[in-house]
């Protein structure tokens, strides 16, 4: 719908073809980018089709930018349209979070998970994320649940990768603290 719409819209040689590439290459990384405010995959994708809204109605302001300065513009924009639609529809973080398929398709967990990974309670999981503060808590679903590399969430955080290695290195300590403190393995 959206192609369509930016086919009727654009009419400048080169402006459709600009928009489909831009469509193409960010509209994976907005859905991420979505999801990590949201936590809902259809509220993502529709929060993602109205960014592209957002972005073919300033389509004169975007074409005039860099390729990282669009790519970013994209990504801000999907942030804040889930946002928006966060605030609208008043969806509370704890209701949202789909834990319960995602906890035992996590792929290898390093050392600081060494602890839980060998005997993962899917409940004091689900507690122990939602003691989080939602920052640390999209950064463990984001690289850990999701198995997206540092270098893709540092992007899509917009911060340098060095910067992200040591939230999610704090996100991962206070994780394992709170899962240790729910299971009663807590030893302090």
């Amino acid at each position: 719908m959206v192609l369509f719409l930016a086919a009727v819209e654009l009419t400048e040689d080169g402006d459709y073809e600009l928009y489909f590439n831009l469509y193409n290459k960010y509209k994976r990384d907005m859905i991420v980018c979505a999801y990590a405010v949201l936590r809902n995959e259809h509220l993502a994708e529709d929060a993602v089709s109205d960014a592209f809204l957002n972005v073919l109605r300033n389509f004169e302001t975007v074409k005039g930018l860099s390729e990282l300065a669009r790519g970013k513009y994209c990504l801000n924009s999907a942030r804040n349209t889930a946002k928006n639609y966060l605030r609208k529809l008043k969806v509370q973080w704890d209701n949202e979070v789909p834990l319960e398929e995602r906890v035992g398709c996590a792929g290898t967990w390093d050392s600081t998970f060494a602890a839980v990974s060998c005997a993962i309670n899917r409940d004091a999981v689900r507690a122990a994320l939602n003691r989080l503060e939602p920052d640390m808590r999209n950064l463990i679903i984001i690289c850990v649940v999701e198995e997206r590399s540092v270098s893709e969430a540092a992007r899509l955080y917009n911060c340098p990768r060095t910067t992200l290695e040591y939230r999610l290195n704090k996100a991962k300590q206070c994780f394992a603290k709170e899962y240790l403190k729910i299971t009663g393995e807590d030893n302090e």
